[in-house]
């Protein structure tokens, strides 16, 4: 069931379904990670068709739309919450993984 369809049956807002299927595309582009992925409580500070930037401990980075994973909980402009990044990601931005 694609992303659209299943935040259709939950009965969402638009906003909460555009996040879901932002999520859903995004799970598809990269489904697999070979290690553990890692979990970044974030505020999202800019939004563009290509991603987000936002403030991941003390620094802004941006994360592309195809780099976050499944449980990411935020996607707009002021939104605060979970983040999911591969560890691949994490290391290449030079952040602490605790």
């Amino acid at each position: 069931m694609g992303g659209a369809a299943a935040a259709e049956k939950l009965d969402l807002t638009p906003r909460e379904e555009a996040l879901a299927v932002l999520t859903a595309a995004s799970a598809k582009i990269i489904n697999w990670t070979p290690e553990a992925p890692v979990t970044f409580e974030v505020e999202v500070l800019t939004r563009t068709d290509l991603g987000m930037s936002c403030q991941i401990d003390g620094h802004r980075v941006f994360v592309g739309c195809a780099v976050w994973l499944s449980g990411t909980t935020i996607g707009f402009v002021g939104d605060r919450g979970r983040l999911v990044l591969p560890r691949w990601f994490v290391q290449a931005q030079g952040l602490k993984i605790s």
